[in-house]
């Protein structure tokens, strides 16, 4: 059955005309050329109408030989586009043998966008669903797979110093469990091309240019690009980015003993950390 008479069966299952499902998303006409099988939908045009017959992407697409080639063309299009969640949803009804490690990957991608917006517990969560998914096919040698272990481990880190008492400051389990993740960021090539939140971010590879510095204990010019990358900042910028590069500056800032831009990191640290989530 072609994916336009699945459509016009559905609507008209769903008492809807033609005008009631395009809504202002598709003119009448384009979803009459689809239902008559004169034109395909777009992906998303696929999607808004799938979610209105309530039903997943991938119904259109069944068959006897599994997950067809649109279907893997729609979770990459999904995928590329950083869409992670609508790509799980359009490719949770194939099993992992017949999509390859995509729906792994995107797992792994929210739990990196999550930890690194210091959501330790979603990370985790996406962690495991990663894992899961990968241990589910007949491969798990995938770079992928090894990198979600890594990360499982570093989001299990704890501190024997942790505290109860309120602290202005991120308590040291957290900030353990950050620093140990960014620098395991900074270290793995795979995550720089599964992070594009980092991989857009001049402030990012400014911060690994001073992290340069300050390893070899020059913290005056290590500041100088600290602040450059503070500079760069905007609304996309991740918190684990921001809080890592005024933890750094603050060092910096009293090893060179300039206490009040000290003081004035401490403080930007502490607004970050006033809503964080629990790991």
């Amino acid at each position: 059955m072609m994916i336009g008479e699945k459509i016009r069966l559905l609507r008209i299952r769903h008492g809807l005309t033609q005008k009631q499902l395009a809504g202002d998303k598709i003119t009448r006409n384009m979803l009459s050329r689809i239902e008559n099988g004169a034109a395909l939908p777009s992906i998303s045009s696929l999607l808004y109408i799938a979610e209105r017959l309530d039903v997943s992407p991938a119904y259109f697409f069944e068959d006897d030989g599994g997950a067809p080639k649109e279907i893997e063309n729609m979770l990459f299009s999904l995928y590329n586009n950083g869409e992670y969640e609508r790509c799980i949803s359009v490719g949770s009804s194939f099993p992992p043998s017949e999509i390859g490690n995509i729906i792994a990957q995107c797992y792994l991608n929210i739990a990196v966008r999550n930890f690194l917006d210091m959501k330790f517990k979603k990370a985790k969560e996406a962690l495991l669903r990663a894992k899961e998914h990968y241990e589910s096919t007949s491969n798990i040698t995938d770079t992928g797979y090894n990198i979600v272990t890594c990360l499982l481990q570093l989001a299990n880190v704890k501190s024997d110093s942790d505290t109860k008492v309120p602290s202005p400051d991120i308590s040291p389990s957290y900030k353990a469990l950050i620093s140990n993740f960014y620098l395991f960021l900074l270290s793995c090539t795979t995550c720089y091309a599964n992070s594009p939140e980092l991989n857009k971010q001049e402030s990012f590879w400014l911060h690994i240019a001073a992290r340069a510095k300050i390893s070899k204990g020059e913290y005056n010019k290590a500041a100088e690009i600290l602040r450059l990358a503070k500079d760069e900042f905007d609304d996309n910028t991740p918190r684990g980015l921001r809080y890592m590069v005024y933890d750094d500056l603050e060092l910096c800032s009293i090893k060179t003993e300039n206490y009040r831009e000290a003081y004035e990191m401490s403080r930007l640290k502490h607004e970050l950390t006033d809503h964080i989530d629990e790991p």
